[in-house]
């Protein structure tokens, strides 16, 4: 908010500061950024000038430096130095960062001193500060800084690189390339390649452990540019190899005596002798014959596109897995910038739903701690209850436990009546006897029959 309200911003509104330059045809000071901005600006499409740029990113680095500086001293905080009176004589060896201006110090003037700070620590605080900034801001912090715009595009209109179709589908290689290798936390040797099939286009001594040579190399020297020296030296690589003999195919005279032979052959087999069939000397009944090795020249894949093409392969192997990683960093940053937002526009919320989601998630730990401490307590009482200690057997089988409520008592058993209820023993319910109802019965019915009789009179 005070960089977008401070002094010599350009008056078009885009809160750049403004051209220090002098306007030839006037003679006075610019009072916007840039010519696009006095011209086009608030239009479809618009651009800022390539200086225009690189004076805004330029300015907003310096921003984030200062901030991380101002929360760098907010965590270490100045110290006072306590003033010593020292010896005329003796060497000021005091080496903290404090005011050189002054040779000698007054008894009533305070002085303050900081530590330099180290680069590992101010790449924290940067870090920090770069945290409530878009991604492609930052980006383009970047490439104003290390990117010639006007170089750059001199050479895609002149197709120094190829067409701009063409890189930017190399591009898009490259990044898959990338989440590839970062598939199982950066091991490249967790990549199975053993259900990859080998095309046409690959050589015959190509395996799997080439998959990963190419892989290593490319990551070290670039796209389609592994070496054979790096293949020599890491993998192995040698000139030749023991591969299979190939046969030579056979002429039109050698198929037809096959042919013929063949169908002597058959002949024979169907010829009886005793009733047994002449199998033994079947030659498709033998086993086949173990292939020919032996040594054959080789050479490494050549720099380029041979390679190129070996790697677009590999890369579209493993196609699902990379989507599925793309579609998770793709997730993180969207949570990421709404984050930054809420924290940019709505701080105090932010903290308030972070301490609530604190609450409610230490809330769930202590009932969860809870339900497993009574599980655990019920557990152990059911243990105790089931055991029995066989060193207080003699005391339980004692005959005075019997007539005694003392000796009830010194077990730990008040109220004990019976050796039933010492030993933990219920006893049998008593079956109640069935009372003879006939005999009611009948005075019953005798009743019923003088009310009737008494009735009809």
């Amino acid at each position: 908010k005070q960089l977008q309200e401070r002094e010599g911003l350009c008056k078009q509104g885009c809160k750049r500061t403004l051209n220090k330059a002098i306007n030839p045809r006037s003679g006075n000071y610019f009072d916007t950024c840039c010519s696009n901005c006095a011209k086009k600006y608030g239009e479809k499409d618009f651009v800022h000038e390539s200086y225009c740029e690189k004076r805004h990113y330029d300015d907003w680095r310096i921003q984030i430096r200062d901030e991380a500086v101002k929360a760098y001293l907010n965590a270490n905080p100045l110290q006072r130095v306590e003033n010593e009176q020292k010896d005329a004589g003796a060497p000021n060896t005091n080496n903290s960062n404090t005011n050189s201006n002054s040779a000698e110090t007054k008894p009533t003037e305070i002085r303050y001193s900081y530590s330099a700070p180290k680069q590992d620590d101010m790449i924290k605080f940067i870090t920090k500060e770069l945290e409530y900034h878009a991604t492609d801001k930052i980006v383009m912090a970047v490439r104003v800084k290390y990117i010639n715009v006007k170089q750059l595009r001199d050479e895609l209109k002149n197709k120094v690189h190829g067409e701009i179709v063409s890189i930017l589908l190399k591009m898009e290689r490259m990044f898959k390339f990338k989440v590839m290798c970062s598939l199982h936390k950066k091991n490249i040797k967790k990549l199975d390649f053993s259900k990859k099939k080998l095309t046409k286009a690959m050589p015959e001594w190509w395996g799997e452990t080439w998959y990963q040579c190419i892989i290593e190399g490319t990551q070290k020297y670039g796209w389609g540019n592994c070496p054979s020296q790096f293949a020599r030296e890491k993998y192995g690589f040698t000139p030749t190899y023991k591969g299979i003999k190939k046969e030579k195919k056979p002429t039109k005279k050698q198929l037809e005596e096959m042919k013929k032979v063949k169908d002597l052959t058959n002949g024979i087999d169907k010829v009886t002798l005793n009733g047994n069939n002449n199998n033994s000397n079947n030659p498709a009944a033998a086993p086949p014959a173990e292939p020919v090795k032996i040594v054959k020249k080789r050479q490494w894949i050549s720099e380029g596109k041979k390679q190129e093409v070996i790697v677009i392969s590999i890369c579209s192997h493993y196609g699902k897995e990379i989507r599925q990683k793309c579609k998770k960093v793709i997730d993180k940053v969207k949570t990421a910038t709404k984050l930054r937002t809420q924290r940019i526009l709505y701080p105090e919320t932010l903290s308030k739903l972070e301490s609530e989601m604190d609450d409610l998630m230490a809330t769930k730990k202590k009932k969860k701690d809870k339900k497993d401490r009574d599980r655990k307590r019920k557990k152990e009482a059911r243990k105790n209850q089931n055991s029995f200690d066989p060193s207080k057997f003699n005391e339980m089988n004692s005959i005075t436990n019997y007539f005694g409520t003392s000796q009830a008592h010194q077990l730990g058993k008040p109220g004990v009546k019976n050796a039933f209820e010492m030993l933990g023993k219920k006893k049998s319910p008593k079956k109640k006897k069935k009372k003879d109802k006939s005999h009611f019965k009948q005075q019953k019915d005798h009743g019923n029959k003088k009310r009737m009789e008494l009735h009809e009179y």
